[in-house]
């Protein structure tokens, strides 16, 4: 189980691949491993990126996001943008009792 732990953490991955329609584009979310990994340590607390891909899948940009703030498996898509949730139990701005999402927009985009 410890190595299974470790190996989830420390290794780096890739996620699901989204399409948005209101801009023609896919998002993929990516794992970045965790440095120091500790008892308490969830998958959340992974920093990630969300890759932008264009129609033939090839990457026009990437987001880093920390670790501890967001929750990369839970997001949706609206003509506004992509929301991705907050709700991480390690969010100093988390409210237990609130479904949050922050709005990003990807610009820069034709």
């Amino acid at each position: 189980m410890d190595t299974d732990r470790a190996y989830v953490f420390t290794t780096p991955s890739y996620g699901a691949i989204v399409y948005d329609p209101y801009r023609n584009i896919y998002y993929r979310t990516a794992r970045h491993l965790i440095k120091e990994l500790k008892d308490d340590s969830e998958s959340y607390d992974q920093p990630f990126s969300i890759l932008i891909l264009d129609e033939d899948f090839k990457i026009l940009g990437e987001t880093l996001f920390p670790g501890e703030r967001y929750n990369p498996n839970q997001f949706f898509i609206t003509e506004d943008g992509l929301y991705l949730s907050t709700n991480n139990d390690k969010n100093p701005e988390l409210q237990e009792d609130v479904l949050s999402f922050k709005l990003f927009e990807v610009e820069g985009i034709n």
